[in-house]
Order: C-alpha cells, then sequence, then structure tokens
C-alpha cells in the first residue's frame, strides 16, 4: 500500500457483500496502480484472503521506478438500486480508470475498456506536449442528460483535474496542469483530441476570469466532452487541481461542477499558496449564465450539492482566496475573506480525530 489522500468508500456490492473501496495510494513497493475492494465482514476471523475476503484489481499501469498510484475513486449506481456498479478512479500517470463491478459474479469485475484482451484508461490526461498530467483527486461524477445512449452504455460524465502537491519540488513546478470532463460511453483510451477546447482569460485588469466567449457548443455526436488549461494568455502560474470537485444539480444548467484550484506559494514561511473557486456547467463547459452560490451562506440557489464531503471553505488554501465562476457570463473574481479576525494562514478545513 501507498499513501492514501482521500478517505475510503463504503457501499452495497452486486454480490450482496458491503465494501471498502479504495486506490492503493502513491508510493506503493510495487509501483502500480490497484484498485482494492475489502468485503467488510469477511475480515472478522481476523484473516484476509485474496480473491475471498477482498480483492485486489492491477491496472498494469507503473514500474518500480517511475512509481504509480491509483488515487481516491468515486462509485456510480447506472440502474438506479442503490448497488455500486462502477467505479472510477486517476492515477499519477494521468490515468483515468473505470472499473466494471456490475455482474454479480466477483470474477468477472475489471477494468471496463478494453482493446481485444489488453486493457485500456477512459481517458489519458496529458498537456499540449504529451507530457503526463498527475490525477491525485477523486474524481467526481453526474448522468450526461444531453445525450442519449444505448441501454448498455453509463452515460457518466467524469469530472477532475490534474496536478500533485505530494513531494519536494512540487510548490515551484510550473507544469500546465488542466480540468477535464469526459464521457464515459461506448470506448474508452479517450485523450484531449476527443474533447471540445476552452480556453480562460482574465478581463477587466484581471478583475474577471471565464472560459472565452468564442468557445462553441458541444457536438455530443462528435466530442466526448471538453477541458481547459489551467492558464491565462500563456501564463502558466502553476495552478493545479488536487481535490475531488463538488456537483450542484441546477433545475436550468444540469450538473455543475464546483471546484477549488490551487497556487502553490514557494516560500517556506507560507501556509500553502491560494485558490480561485470555479463553477462550471458539466453539459457546455461555458461560463453559466445565472449566479450559481449563495455566497453569503455558503449555498446553491436552484440546486443541491450532491455528494458534498465537506462545506466550500474546507477546499480553499489561504486566509483569502479568489473566488472565479459566480455571477454569471462574466466570472468576478473577489477576494473571500475567510477569517477576518486573526492573520491564519494554510489550509482552513480540517477533520477533528478523537481519542476514546
Amino acid at each position: 500500500m501507498g499513501y492514501q489522500l482521500s478517505p475510503p468508500m463504503v457501499a452495497m456490492m452486486n454480490n450482496e457483500k458491503w465494501a471498502v473501496i479504495f486506490g492503493n495510494g502513491h508510493s506503493s513497493d510495487s509501483g502500480y496502480a490497484k484498485l482494492f475492494i475489502l468485503f467488510v465482514e469477511e475480515g472478522l476471523d481476523g484473516t484476509w484472503t485474496l480473491g475471498s475476503d477482498y480483492l485486489k484489481i492491477d491496472t498494469g499501469a507503473g514500474d518500480s521506478v517511475n512509481k504509480n498510484g491509483l488515487s481516491g475513486v468515486t462509485l456510480a449506481d447506472i440502474d438506479g438500486d442503490y448497488v455500486v456498479d462502477r467505479i472510477y478512479g486517476g492515477d499519477l500517470y494521468g490515468n483515468m480508470w473505470a472499473f466494471d463491478v456490475s455482474d454479480s459474479r466477483t470474477n468477472r469485475w475489471g477494468i471496463a475498456h478494453k482493446q481485444g484482451s489488453t486493457t485500456q484508461p477512459l481517458f489519458k490526461a496529458t498537456d499540449a506536449s504529451g507530457n503526463q498530467q498527475p490525477i491525485t483527486g477523486a474524481p467526481s461524477i453526474a448522468l450526461n442528460t444531453a445525450q442519449a445512449t444505448g441501454s448498455n452504455d453509463p452515460n457518466i460524465l467524469v469530472t477532475f483535474g490534474t496536478g500533485q502537491y505530494l513531494s519536494t519540488g512540487d510548490e515551484t513546478d510550473l507544469s500546465v496542469q488542466s480540468y477535464y470532463t469526459v464521457w464515459d460511453v461506448s470506448e474508452g483510451n479517450r485523450d484531449r483530441t476527443h474533447l471540445a477546447v476552452r480556453e480562460l482569460e482574465d478581463t477587466d485588469g484581471g478583475a474577471s476570469r471565464g472560459v472565452k466567449t468564442s468557445a462553441t457548443a458541444i457536438d455530443w455526436q462528435e466530442d466526448y466532452g471538453w477541458y481547459f488549461d489551467f492558464m491565462t494568455d500563456d501564463t502558466q502560474e502553476g495552478e493545479r487541481m488536487i481535490n475531488r470537485p463538488l456537483i450542484a444539480d441546477d433545475a436550468d444548467l444540469g450538473p455543475v461542477a464546483i471546484f477549488a484550484s490551487m497556487i502553490p506559494s514557494d516560500s517556506e514561511c507560507a501556509g500553502g499558496g491560494t485558490s480561485i473557486l470555479y463553477t462550471v456547467p458539466m453539459l457546455t463547459g461555458l461560463n453559466p449564465d445565472k449566479p450559481i452560490l449563495d455566497i453569503d451562506g455558503i449555498g446553491v440557489r436552484q440546486g443541491t450539492l450532491l455528494n458534498q464531503p465537506n462545506r466550500l471553505s474546507d477546499l480553499l488554501y489561504g486566509s483569502k482566496s479568489e473566488s472565479t465562476g459566480l455571477d454569471g457570463s462574466n466570472i468576478s473574481i473577489t477576494d473571500t475573506n475567510l477569517d477576518t479576525n486573526s492573520a491564519r494562514t494554510g489550509r482552513l478545513g480540517w477533520n477533528e480525530l478523537v481519542n476514546d
């Protein structure tokens, strides 16, 4: 096992057993990205037997030198029976994997996409030059309500960002990272050439940021989602995404991704850097044409947050964080002071550990 940066998931599986599901994490001894599924009741005897008490699905991506690892995962119930049918997770090589666990027989569980007998990821994240973009945060998912598919297709939009903040040197890394929404339908092994391109721009002297208005609508007959790079006017600030996005279900826009990027500080005395908070409709990848967030109450207008593990403030870095995507077509950037009574820095969210 490697280092775990995301909480495990617990759910009922199609073999009628409760399971704990997680990626093997980063810097494991093997260096390969693997998915673990532990059946909770099977461990009561104190012995864990591979194949019966727990399963280990190896993606085959990695090696012992340039070590890989599977990050946090997200679970999908496709048929509405409250049982997991599909699992999504990304790795340090930039692969977003889809695992099919829809059969009642566990020996048929495995990687969803294949070319013959060769397994393939759903998507490979690389920059414009072909450099791998690590995925360290868990993805989020939503149904693609813009397009009907065949009954055997999952028809799921998988949304996630790339970048890492794990090792020495990451704080000064200016590699271009990106945000993706990828449609899981039919074949896998997609890359950015299969997606519609969006570009960010700063306007009003840096007071506003949004997707360029020249971006065209998605053609779901040709495109398998959309993406944008975390850069404006070819300026690279080291912006990246290391958290799971939140999803708001809006009555007009459909699922809206809400996420905070991170721009690390290279100062040893700083508390992690700054953030930019984005709200982007998943069906279009364009600027929202209406307010999405209720800033006063940190809530959502005309919708609810789905799978919300934390308050929005838990996603932000620094005592002040830039908020973007809040006012519609022109996305105003405002200083959101998360603590006006002190000069605290660092991540303003935590989990309390209580010893019995």
